[in-house]
């Protein structure tokens, strides 16, 4: 006979974990672990007061309709770049011509100059001389149309001419135009921007390992973080002791943000510019923010937050009693953060509902690690990793189409920085211009092509316009 089959015993129900024990936080004097909405500057962070990014077209000139499409890329080009080049550029120019005894370029001159800089942005190769080269074919490197618009021994008499602007003047005049036109959204990010430069800068060049480009010199920024603007607002050249205003601390740089960005727009800013002083001073001129803070800035209340350990997924919040400014901190595999901010309605120590590539909320016993993180983290990161994003994405959009030819002198590097400044943000007016319209918006590619080809009509006589493929 066969043998008789073993009969199936049930499985033993597993044991419920026991609950975590709930951890004893130990304020410092003056803070507690019971937050309390009427401490909440609610009328700081009112959600029916979020205010979206707006094209100003009163100090354009033009009515808010535009039923002629006046606005085009040349148009804003133009407004950000004529007076500069007409007070600023030509008066760098005549200096150096004095010193050197040749003749001071005309404006279109300089126009042609840039037709050029800007078609190189565009089409790189690896040598500059290619570009006029009569042997080597298109592909490598030829560009038929630079050579129509102008010769290259007259390119390089004529760059370091144009380029020897005073910088620290080019900042005011430039600021000024880029706070005309626009009108910035519920949240604006503070953070630093790269020059690239690995020459000789005495003592300017810094290096930050964790940027995409570790060395150069360093900008500070005010940018939008509305998702498709990333718009330059305001930016200092980091030169120590010879800083513009000597905004050369982060206290300084935040005082000279809170000053300029409208009221209800918050600052965010990363673990470099957080502190306990410079918030309790924002918190008193009614200024919402969001920091991230280094362990030594403060390290009291970091030490009352980090003790005991934390548990993957755990948040802690601590509230301060007479101001309502509250710390965050949470831990996930990435790390330990800490946040500052002066309280916000909707975002809070309840769980994010934005997830990890729209995964569906289940049992935490379905799904990874990562996502369970993502469920319990506090929603608080969700937006400071939202408003964080804009210098980095205007950088990458600057990076993308600019003059890359190497330089020698770190002040030239720096005035070609400021020109894809001033490209960047026209294409992020005009894209905004056309979402007004209802119109889809444009590549930056496009742009810079459309751009340059507008220019050509204007400035270069006899000179065909060039096909797109030409660049």
């Amino acid at each position: 006979m066969p043998p008789r089959a073993k009969q199936s015993q049930p499985k033993p129900k597993p044991k419920p974990k026991p609950k975590p024990k709930p951890t004893i936080i130990r304020p410092p004097q003056g803070w507690t672990s019971k937050i309390s909405n009427r401490r909440i500057r609610w009328d700081l962070w009112d959600d029916s007061k979020t205010r979206k990014a707006q094209v100003l077209y009163g100090p354009l000139g033009i009515d808010e309709g535009d039923p002629d499409n006046k606005i085009t890329p040349r148009f804003l080009f133009e407004f950000f770049m004529t007076d500069f080049i007409r007070v600023l550029v030509i008066d760098g120019m005549k200096a150096f011509c004095e010193d050197n005894d040749c003749s001071v370029p005309t404006f279109v001159d300089v126009m042609k100059l840039l037709v050029v800089v800007l078609s190189m942005s565009v089409r790189r190769v690896r040598w500059t001389k290619h570009y006029w080269s009569r042997t080597t074919h298109e592909l490598l490197g030829a560009c038929p149309f630079i050579k129509r618009v102008m010769p290259r021994d007259r390119f390089w008499e004529l760059f370091p001419i144009v380029f020897n602007w005073d910088i620290k003047k080019a900042e005011v005049d430039l600021n000024k135009k880029f706070k005309e036109p626009y009108a910035p959204s519920s949240h604006c990010t503070i953070d630093e921007l790269m020059v690239p430069f690995k020459g000789r800068a005495q003592h300017w060049k810094v290096y930050i390992p964790n940027k995409r480009i570790k060395m150069g010199i360093k900008i500070f920024s005010v940018n939008d973080a509305q998702i498709g603007s990333y718009y330059l607002y305001d930016f200092v050249t980091y030169l120590k002791e010879e800083t513009r205003a000597g905004m050369t601390t982060p206290d300084d740089l935040l005082r000279n943000a809170d000053h300029l960005l409208p009221k209800g727009v918050s600052i965010c800013g990363d673990r470099w510019f957080g502190g306990w002083d410079i918030a309790r001073e924002l918190d008193g001129n009614n200024r919402p923010f969001i920091f991230s803070c280094r362990k030594d800035r403060p390290t009291w209340l970091w030490d009352a937050l980090s003790n005991p350990r934390f548990r993957d997924g755990e948040t802690r919040v601590i509230q301060h009693v007479e101001t309502g400014i509250t710390a965050w901190a949470f831990q996930d595999r990435r790390g330990l953060p800490l946040w500052l901010t002066n309280g916000m309605p909707s975002y809070g120590i309840n769980e994010s509902e934005k997830g990890y590539v729209g995964a569906d909320r289940r049992a935490d016993a379905d799904i990874s690690f990562n996502e369970q993180m993502a469920w319990r983290r506090p929603i608080v990161r969700d937006l400071f990793q939202y408003a964080m994003q804009g210098a980095d994405r205007f950088q990458q959009m600057l990076l993308a189409y600019r003059y890359d030819r190497r330089q020698s002198k770190w002040t030239t590097a720096v005035r070609v920085y400021q020109l894809g400044m001033v490209t960047t943000n026209a294409f992020i007016l005009y894209n905004l211009v056309r979402a007004d319209r209802k119109q889809k918006p444009v590549s930056h590619l496009k742009f810079m092509t459309t751009l340059i080809f507008e220019l050509c009509r204007r400035y270069v006589r006899n000179c065909p316009v060039p096909k797109h493929s030409q660049l």
